[in-house]
Protein backbone atom coordinates (compact mmCIF):
# COMPACT_ATOMS: atom_id res chain seq x y z
CA UNK A 1 0.00 0.00 0.00
CA UNK A 2 1.43 3.42 -0.83
CA UNK A 3 1.92 6.22 1.34
CA UNK A 4 -1.04 8.32 0.02
CA UNK A 5 -3.59 5.08 0.62
CA UNK A 6 -2.09 4.31 3.73
CA UNK A 7 -2.86 8.14 5.44
CA UNK A 8 -5.96 7.83 3.79
CA UNK A 9 -7.08 4.06 4.90
CA UNK A 10 -5.79 5.33 8.35
CA UNK A 11 -8.29 8.61 8.17
CA UNK A 12 -11.02 6.39 7.42
CA UNK A 13 -10.66 4.40 10.20
CA UNK A 14 -9.89 6.78 12.67
CA UNK A 15 -13.31 8.87 11.32
CA UNK A 16 -15.33 5.51 11.46
CA UNK A 17 -15.98 5.79 7.79
CA UNK A 18 -15.47 2.61 6.42
CA UNK A 19 -18.68 1.14 6.50
CA UNK A 20 -20.45 4.51 5.25
CA UNK A 21 -21.53 5.60 1.42
CA UNK A 22 -19.56 8.30 0.03
CA UNK A 23 -19.96 10.93 -2.47
CA UNK A 24 -16.46 12.67 -3.73
CA UNK A 25 -16.12 15.40 -5.57
CA UNK A 26 -14.11 14.93 -8.54
CA UNK A 27 -13.03 17.68 -10.84
CA UNK A 28 -10.51 15.72 -12.50
CA UNK A 29 -7.84 17.99 -10.98
CA UNK A 30 -4.67 16.78 -9.78
CA UNK A 31 -6.09 16.31 -5.66
CA UNK A 32 -9.21 14.60 -6.73
CA UNK A 33 -7.98 12.36 -9.43
CA UNK A 34 -5.64 11.24 -6.28
CA UNK A 35 -8.54 10.87 -4.06
CA UNK A 36 -10.49 8.87 -6.51
CA UNK A 37 -7.62 6.20 -7.23
CA UNK A 38 -6.83 5.96 -4.01
CA UNK A 39 -10.03 4.90 -3.18
CA UNK A 40 -9.84 3.01 -5.75
CA UNK A 41 -7.31 0.85 -4.55
CA UNK A 42 -8.51 0.85 -1.08
CA UNK A 43 -11.52 -1.01 -2.52
CA UNK A 44 -9.64 -3.89 -3.41
CA UNK A 45 -8.58 -4.55 -0.08
CA UNK A 46 -12.06 -3.08 1.79
CA UNK A 47 -14.58 -4.63 -0.24
CA UNK A 48 -17.52 -3.11 2.02
CA UNK A 49 -16.03 0.17 1.06
CA UNK A 50 -18.76 2.41 -1.19
CA UNK A 51 -18.33 5.65 -3.11
CA UNK A 52 -19.53 7.36 -6.41
CA UNK A 53 -18.29 10.09 -8.01
CA UNK A 54 -19.84 13.96 -8.19
CA UNK A 55 -19.02 16.55 -10.95
CA UNK A 56 -20.07 19.45 -11.74
CA UNK A 57 -19.55 21.34 -15.53
CA UNK A 58 -20.02 24.89 -14.62
CA UNK A 59 -19.18 25.83 -18.66
CA UNK A 60 -17.35 28.65 -17.94
CA UNK A 61 -14.02 27.94 -19.42
CA UNK A 62 -13.90 26.38 -23.03
CA UNK A 63 -11.78 23.14 -21.20
CA UNK A 64 -14.89 22.61 -19.39
CA UNK A 65 -16.52 19.64 -22.01
CA UNK A 66 -12.65 18.38 -21.98
CA UNK A 67 -12.72 18.12 -17.96
CA UNK A 68 -15.56 16.11 -17.96
CA UNK A 69 -14.57 13.59 -20.89
CA UNK A 70 -11.64 12.94 -18.64
CA UNK A 71 -13.60 12.44 -15.77
CA UNK A 72 -15.83 10.41 -17.61
CA UNK A 73 -13.45 7.98 -19.07
CA UNK A 74 -11.40 7.85 -15.51
CA UNK A 75 -14.89 6.42 -13.77
CA UNK A 76 -15.90 4.36 -16.74
CA UNK A 77 -12.01 2.54 -16.83
CA UNK A 78 -12.10 2.21 -12.72
CA UNK A 79 -16.22 1.16 -12.99
CA UNK A 80 -17.11 3.68 -10.39
CA UNK A 81 -20.61 5.61 -10.34
CA UNK A 82 -20.52 9.09 -12.12
CA UNK A 83 -22.58 11.81 -11.75
CA UNK A 84 -22.47 14.53 -13.83
CA UNK A 85 -24.38 18.04 -13.10
CA UNK A 86 -24.22 20.72 -16.04
CA UNK A 87 -24.89 24.34 -14.89
CA UNK A 88 -26.90 24.44 -18.43
CA UNK A 89 -28.82 21.50 -17.65
CA UNK A 90 -29.73 22.36 -13.63
CA UNK A 91 -31.99 25.70 -14.23
CA UNK A 92 -29.32 27.68 -12.30
CA UNK A 93 -28.37 31.26 -12.59
CA UNK A 94 -25.05 31.55 -12.23
CA UNK A 95 -24.84 34.64 -10.19
CA UNK A 96 -20.59 35.54 -10.27
CA UNK A 97 -17.59 33.03 -11.46
CA UNK A 98 -16.34 33.81 -7.61
CA UNK A 99 -14.98 30.95 -5.52
CA UNK A 100 -18.11 31.35 -3.21
CA UNK A 101 -20.66 31.33 -5.53
CA UNK A 102 -19.42 28.18 -7.22
CA UNK A 103 -19.14 26.29 -4.09
CA UNK A 104 -22.68 27.10 -2.96
CA UNK A 105 -23.80 25.75 -6.18
CA UNK A 106 -21.70 22.22 -5.98
CA UNK A 107 -22.95 21.91 -2.42
CA UNK A 108 -26.44 22.59 -3.49
CA UNK A 109 -26.49 19.96 -6.22
CA UNK A 110 -24.52 17.64 -3.49
CA UNK A 111 -26.67 17.86 -0.74
CA UNK A 112 -29.77 16.85 -3.25
CA UNK A 113 -28.31 13.99 -4.17
CA UNK A 114 -27.12 12.78 -1.19
CA UNK A 115 -30.35 12.77 0.22
CA UNK A 116 -31.77 11.15 -2.94
CA UNK A 117 -29.41 8.57 -2.97
CA UNK A 118 -29.23 7.78 0.67
CA UNK A 119 -25.62 8.34 1.20
CA UNK A 120 -24.10 9.55 3.99
CA UNK A 121 -20.97 12.48 3.66
CA UNK A 122 -18.77 14.08 0.46
CA UNK A 123 -15.04 13.99 0.77
CA UNK A 124 -13.47 16.74 -0.83
CA UNK A 125 -9.61 16.65 -1.86
CA UNK A 126 -8.49 20.11 -0.02
CA UNK A 127 -4.99 19.70 0.39
CA UNK A 128 -1.87 21.18 2.70
CA UNK A 129 -1.46 23.97 0.19
CA UNK A 130 -5.57 24.48 0.26
CA UNK A 131 -5.33 24.83 3.82
CA UNK A 132 -2.27 27.21 4.28
CA UNK A 133 -3.42 29.39 1.05
CA UNK A 134 -6.65 29.59 2.75
CA UNK A 135 -5.27 30.75 6.22
CA UNK A 136 -3.42 33.77 4.43
CA UNK A 137 -6.02 35.04 2.75
CA UNK A 138 -7.62 34.96 5.95
CA UNK A 139 -5.00 36.40 7.52
CA UNK A 140 -4.34 39.23 5.13
CA UNK A 141 -7.73 40.56 5.21
CA UNK A 142 -7.97 41.03 8.97
CA UNK A 143 -9.37 37.28 11.00
CA UNK A 144 -9.61 36.22 14.51
CA UNK A 145 -8.24 33.00 15.47
CA UNK A 146 -11.21 31.15 14.37
CA UNK A 147 -10.35 32.11 10.74
CA UNK A 148 -6.99 31.32 11.74
CA UNK A 149 -7.63 27.97 11.87
CA UNK A 150 -7.53 27.28 8.62
CA UNK A 151 -9.75 24.46 6.28
CA UNK A 152 -11.01 22.36 8.64
CA UNK A 153 -10.73 18.39 7.87
CA UNK A 154 -14.59 17.97 8.73
CA UNK A 155 -17.14 20.37 8.84
CA UNK A 156 -21.15 20.34 8.45
CA UNK A 157 -22.93 22.88 6.38
CA UNK A 158 -26.31 23.95 7.84
CA UNK A 159 -27.70 25.84 4.84
CA UNK A 160 -26.80 22.62 2.49
CA UNK A 161 -29.31 20.38 4.62
CA UNK A 162 -26.48 20.11 7.26
CA UNK A 163 -24.04 18.50 4.57
CA UNK A 164 -21.43 16.55 6.37
CA UNK A 165 -18.27 17.48 4.47
CA UNK A 166 -14.55 15.32 4.89
CA UNK A 167 -11.24 16.36 3.72
CA UNK A 168 -9.13 13.23 3.86
CA UNK A 169 -6.18 14.77 2.23
CA UNK A 170 -6.04 18.14 4.06
CA UNK A 171 -2.23 17.50 5.49
CA UNK A 172 -1.43 16.03 2.38
CA UNK A 173 0.90 18.28 -0.11
CA UNK A 174 -0.51 19.14 -3.45
CA UNK A 175 3.06 18.24 -5.20
CA UNK A 176 2.20 14.53 -3.27
CA UNK A 177 -1.36 14.06 -4.53
CA UNK A 178 0.22 14.88 -8.28
CA UNK A 179 3.17 12.49 -7.89
CA UNK A 180 0.65 9.71 -7.05
CA UNK A 181 -1.66 10.03 -9.80
CA UNK A 182 1.74 10.00 -12.28
CA UNK A 183 2.50 7.18 -10.63
CA UNK A 184 -0.26 5.56 -11.17
CA UNK A 185 0.30 6.25 -15.29
CA UNK A 186 -2.52 8.87 -14.69
CA UNK A 187 -2.22 13.06 -15.96
CA UNK A 188 -4.83 15.26 -14.61
CA UNK A 189 -6.28 18.22 -16.11
CA UNK A 190 -4.03 21.46 -15.33
CA UNK A 191 -6.80 24.15 -14.55
CA UNK A 192 -5.15 27.32 -16.45
CA UNK A 193 -7.60 29.44 -14.53
CA UNK A 194 -5.10 28.65 -11.53
CA UNK A 195 -2.56 31.19 -13.26
CA UNK A 196 -4.68 33.62 -13.69
CA UNK A 197 -3.26 36.31 -10.86
CA UNK A 198 -6.07 38.72 -11.04
CA UNK A 199 -7.64 36.32 -7.89
CA UNK A 200 -6.35 36.23 -4.81
CA UNK A 201 -5.85 32.43 -4.06
CA UNK A 202 -3.73 32.07 -7.29
CA UNK A 203 -1.63 35.56 -6.15
CA UNK A 204 -0.91 33.46 -3.03
CA UNK A 205 -0.50 30.15 -4.34
CA UNK A 206 1.93 30.99 -7.43
CA UNK A 207 3.80 34.20 -5.77
CA UNK A 208 3.55 34.37 -1.96
CA UNK A 209 3.78 30.43 -0.97
CA UNK A 210 6.95 30.71 -3.42
CA UNK A 211 8.66 32.98 -1.62
CA UNK A 212 8.13 32.20 1.84
CA UNK A 213 9.35 28.17 1.16
CA UNK A 214 12.51 30.74 0.24
CA UNK A 215 12.70 31.74 3.50
CA UNK A 216 11.61 28.61 4.98
CA UNK A 217 11.46 24.86 3.41
CA UNK A 218 8.98 23.77 5.26
CA UNK A 219 7.05 26.55 5.39
CA UNK A 220 3.31 24.55 5.01
CA UNK A 221 4.25 22.67 7.47
CA UNK A 222 4.78 24.93 9.55
CA UNK A 223 1.71 26.66 9.08
CA UNK A 224 -0.22 23.61 10.09
CA UNK A 225 1.40 23.37 13.41
CA UNK A 226 0.27 26.66 13.63
CA UNK A 227 -3.35 25.77 13.09
CA UNK A 228 -3.21 22.95 15.18
CA UNK A 229 -2.01 25.09 18.41
CA UNK A 230 -4.53 27.60 17.27
CA UNK A 231 -7.73 24.73 16.94
CA UNK A 232 -6.53 24.22 20.86
CA UNK A 233 -6.81 27.31 22.11
CA UNK A 234 -10.36 28.19 20.20
CA UNK A 235 -11.97 24.86 21.92
CA UNK A 236 -10.79 25.69 25.26
CA UNK A 237 -11.48 29.16 24.49
CA UNK A 238 -15.00 28.35 23.54
CA UNK A 239 -15.51 25.89 26.42
CA UNK A 240 -14.61 28.95 28.84
CA UNK A 241 -17.13 31.03 27.22
CA UNK A 242 -19.97 28.92 26.46
CA UNK A 243 -19.55 28.94 30.60
CA UNK A 244 -20.05 32.15 31.17
CA UNK A 245 -22.90 32.51 28.49
CA UNK A 246 -25.20 30.65 30.46
CA UNK A 247 -24.69 32.56 33.59
CA UNK A 248 -26.74 35.31 31.37
CA UNK A 249 -28.40 33.41 28.95
CA UNK A 250 -31.99 33.51 28.08
CA UNK A 251 -33.06 31.52 24.43
CA UNK A 252 -31.07 30.02 21.95
CA UNK A 253 -31.51 28.93 18.35
CA UNK A 254 -30.66 29.10 14.83
CA UNK A 255 -32.34 31.98 14.09
CA UNK A 256 -32.48 34.35 17.21
CA UNK A 257 -30.40 34.08 20.60
CA UNK A 258 -30.95 36.09 23.54
CA UNK A 259 -29.64 37.13 26.41
CA UNK A 260 -29.80 39.81 29.80
CA UNK A 261 -28.03 43.12 29.52
CA UNK A 262 -27.40 44.00 32.92
CA UNK A 263 -25.60 40.26 33.41
CA UNK A 264 -23.85 40.60 30.24
CA UNK A 265 -22.65 44.49 31.29
CA UNK A 266 -20.91 43.00 34.17
CA UNK A 267 -18.73 40.94 32.32
CA UNK A 268 -15.21 42.07 31.58
CA UNK A 269 -14.77 43.53 27.91
CA UNK A 270 -12.64 40.68 26.30
CA UNK A 271 -15.40 38.34 27.21
CA UNK A 272 -18.35 40.06 26.30
CA UNK A 273 -16.66 40.45 23.00
CA UNK A 274 -16.07 36.71 22.45
CA UNK A 275 -19.27 35.86 23.69
CA UNK A 276 -20.80 38.40 20.81
CA UNK A 277 -18.59 37.34 18.24
CA UNK A 278 -19.42 33.14 19.21
CA UNK A 279 -23.13 34.01 18.92
CA UNK A 280 -23.49 36.19 15.72
CA UNK A 281 -20.97 33.44 13.98
CA UNK A 282 -22.65 30.23 15.33
CA UNK A 283 -25.75 31.60 12.50
CA UNK A 284 -23.51 30.85 9.69
CA UNK A 285 -19.86 29.58 9.09
CA UNK A 286 -19.76 32.36 6.55
CA UNK A 287 -20.19 35.34 8.77
CA UNK A 288 -17.45 37.58 10.20
CA UNK A 289 -17.82 40.08 12.91
CA UNK A 290 -15.49 42.35 13.17
CA UNK A 291 -13.69 43.62 16.04
CA UNK A 292 -14.74 47.39 15.58
CA UNK A 293 -18.83 46.13 15.12
CA UNK A 294 -18.17 44.10 18.61
CA UNK A 295 -17.14 47.83 20.17
CA UNK A 296 -20.19 49.90 18.49
CA UNK A 297 -22.30 46.69 20.42
CA UNK A 298 -20.19 46.75 23.64
CA UNK A 299 -20.95 50.34 24.01
CA UNK A 300 -23.98 50.92 23.27
CA UNK A 301 -25.24 48.42 25.93
CA UNK A 302 -23.49 50.40 28.07
CA UNK A 303 -25.09 53.35 27.11
CA UNK A 304 -28.51 54.87 28.92
CA UNK A 305 -30.65 53.63 26.01
CA UNK A 306 -33.45 51.27 26.78
CA UNK A 307 -34.04 50.38 23.64
CA UNK A 308 -31.91 50.53 20.65
CA UNK A 309 -31.22 48.55 16.90
CA UNK A 310 -28.30 47.89 15.39
CA UNK A 311 -27.62 46.32 11.49
CA UNK A 312 -24.44 44.07 11.44
CA UNK A 313 -22.83 41.87 8.68
CA UNK A 314 -24.48 38.50 7.73
CA UNK A 315 -27.34 39.85 7.99
CA UNK A 316 -27.57 40.22 11.61
CA UNK A 317 -29.77 42.64 13.62
CA UNK A 318 -29.31 43.16 17.07
CA UNK A 319 -32.31 44.01 19.16
CA UNK A 320 -32.24 45.40 23.12
CA UNK A 321 -34.27 46.99 25.36
CA UNK A 322 -33.42 47.36 29.30
CA UNK A 323 -33.85 43.87 30.31
CA UNK A 324 -32.13 41.98 27.38
CA UNK A 325 -30.64 41.97 24.26
CA UNK A 326 -31.67 40.29 20.87
CA UNK A 327 -29.45 38.67 18.12
CA UNK A 328 -31.61 37.79 14.87
CA UNK A 329 -30.94 36.43 11.60
CA UNK A 330 -32.70 37.74 9.54
CA UNK A 331 -32.18 35.62 6.29
CA UNK A 332 -31.21 32.25 5.80
CA UNK A 333 -27.43 32.08 3.50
Amino acid sequence: MLKIEELLNNNLEKLNLKDKKILIGFSGGGDSTALILAMHELKKVLPKLYFEAFHVNYGLRKESNKDQKFVEEICNKLGIKLTVKNILNENIHLESDSEENLRNIRYRLMSSYIIKSKLFCVFTAHNLNDHVETFIMKLSRGIGLKGMEGIKDYSTINEFNKLKIYRPFIKIKKNDLFDYCISKKIEPIKDLSNLDLKFSRNRIRNNVIPELEKLNPDFLNTVNRLTELVKELNAYQNKYIEKKFEEIRITENDKKICFNRNKFNKLDNVEKKLILKSKCESFSPRIFIESKHLDIIVSQCLSQKNNFSLDMPGPITINANSNEISLIKLISK
